[in-house]
C-alpha cells in the first residue's frame, strides 16, 4: 500500500473520532556534520525532517484498547514480515490490550520491544545524541505476546516476540526463533527517584546467521537505567551489558558501556549535558570504543514544542592492532585509527493532539 493512501486512511480515520487520542509528533533539523582525516569522509549540511510520526490510541471499553504509531519517514512493504510481524514498514507498533484485571494487561501484535535504560524512555524527538549502547541493547519493535502487570509505583514486564534477525530465510530450522524479555520500571521517594532494569535473550537453535554450530548458542542483554530529579537538575545513568556466545570460533563478542545524562530546566530554557563510554569485544578481544558527549539546549515554545540546539561529539576507536573494524552504523574503522565527527543540529520540534 502506498504511503499516500495510508496517511489518507488515518486523515480519514482521525476526522471522524474514531480514536480518543491522536498525536502528531514531528521534528525538523537543519545539520551540520564534520569528520576528521581518519573518518574518510567529507563534511556536509542538510535541513530536513527527522521525524513525522502519528500516534493513534483507543479505549474501546474499560477492558479492551487499541495503541499504535505509524512512521511516515517510512515506505515499502516489509519482506522481513514473518518477523517483524506486520508487512509494512510504516507501522512503528500497532497492539490490541486486554485487561482482564485491575494493573493486569495482556497485549498482542507488533510490541514495543523490552529493552534500553532511561535513554529508551525518552522519545525519538527528545535525544539530540543516540548511544552506541542503545543501539547494541536496544531491539526493534516486533510482533509478540507481552504481559504487564502494575502495583502503584511498580510495573513489571514480560514479553516473548519474534526473532527480528533477517540473516535467515523463513521456513529454515534458525528463523524459527523467540526473543524473551523482562522489564521492571519503579518509582521511589514520591518519584524523585526512578529505577528500570531490562533483560532480554536470543536462542539459536544449532544455526548462526546460516552457518551450523554444534550446540545452541545465546545472546543475552542487560540493561539497569537510574534517575534522580532534584528539581533543579535531573540526571539519568545507565549500564549495560550484551554478551553474545553465538560465534562460530566458541568466543564471545561482548558490548558494555555506560551512559550518563544531565538536564537543568530553567523558566522556558532546559540545558543538557550528555556523554558516553562503550567498549565493543570481539571473540574476546577489545576491538572498539567509544567515548561520545554531546551538549544542547532547549528553549519552550508552548506546550510540547520547541527550539533546539544540539551539538554532538562522536568518537570511535580501533583498538584492534591487526584488522579494521565496524561500528555499529557499519563505518569501517583502520588499524590505529579513531573515527570522530562532530554534529551540530537546530530545528524545531511539535507534539499535537490533531483531535483537539
Amino acid at each position: 500500500m502506498k504511503t499516500s493512501r495510508i496517511i489518507a486512511a488515518l486523515v480519514t480515520l482521525c476526522a471522524t473520532a474514531s480514536y480518543a487520542a491522536v498525536t502528531i509528533e514531528a521534528r525538523s533539523d537543519y545539520q551540520n556534520s564534520t569528520f576528521n582525516d581518519d573518518a574518510g569522509k567529507k563534511g556536509y549540511s542538510t535541513t530536513q525532517v527527522n521525524r513525522m510520526r502519528l500516534k493513534a490510541d483507543h479505549k474501546v471499553n474499560e477492558e479492551v484498547s487499541v495503541a499504535s504509531r505509524f512512521n511516515f519517514l517510512t515506505t515499502g512493504s516489509n519482506t522481513g514480515a514473518d518477523k517483524s510481524g506486520v508487512t509494512s514498514n510504516i507501522v512503528d507498533y500497532a497492539s490490541i490490550n486486554y485487561m482482564p484485571m485491575p494493573g493486569l494487561t495482556i497485549s498482542m501484535g507488533k510490541l514495543r520491544a523490552i529493552g534500553g535504560g532511561m535513554e529508551n524512555q525518552y522519545e525519538g524527538y527528545d535525544l539530540y545524541m543516540t548511544s552506541a549502547l542503545s543501539n547494541y541493547s536496544v531491539l526493534p519493535d516486533a510482533g509478540g505476546v507481552g504481559v504487564t502487570y502494575s502495583m502503584g509505583d511498580h510495573q513489571f514486564d514480560l514479553q516473548m516476540t519474534n526473532d527480528n534477525s533477517v540473516s535467515n530465510a523463513a521456513g529454515t530450522p534458525a528463523a524459527t526463533r523467540n526473543l524473551a524479555g523482562a522489564g521492571y520500571y519503579g518509582k521511589f521517594m514520591d518519584s524523585k527517584f526512578q529505577v528500570i532494569a531490562t533483560h532480554h535473550t536470543q536462542k539459536y537453535h544449532n544455526q548462526y546467521n546460516g552457518t551450523a554450530v554444534a550446540e545452541d548458542k545465546t545472546v543475552a542483554t542487560s540493561v539497569l537505567g537510574l534517575k534522580y530529579d532534584a528539581g533543579m537538575v535531573l540526571v539519568d545513568l545507565d549500564y549495560g551489558m550484551t554478551v553474545d556466545e553465538a560465534t562460530v570460533l566458541n568466543k564471545k563478542n561482548t558490548y558494555s558501556g555506560a551512559v550518563l545524562n544531565v538536564a537543568v530546566p530553567v523558566d522556558t530554557w532546559k540545558f543538557i549535558v550528555k556523554a558516553e563510554s562503550t567498549t565493543v569485544k570481539l571473540s574476546d578481544e577489545k576491538a572498539l570504543t567509544y567515548m561520545n558527549t554531546g551538549v544542547a539546549v532547549e528553549k519552550s515554545l508552548g506546550p510540547m514544542s520547541n527550539f533546539h540546539i544540539a551539538y554532538n561529539m562522536l568518537s570511535r576507536k580501533n583498538e584492534n592492532a591487526s584488522a579494521a573494524t565496524s561500528d555499529f552504523a557499519g563505518n569501517s574503522i583502520g588499524v590505529d585509527k579513531t573515527y570522530k565527527e562532530s554534529q551540530l543540529f537546530a530545528g524545531f520540534t511539535v507534539i499535537a493532539d490533531i483531535m483537539k
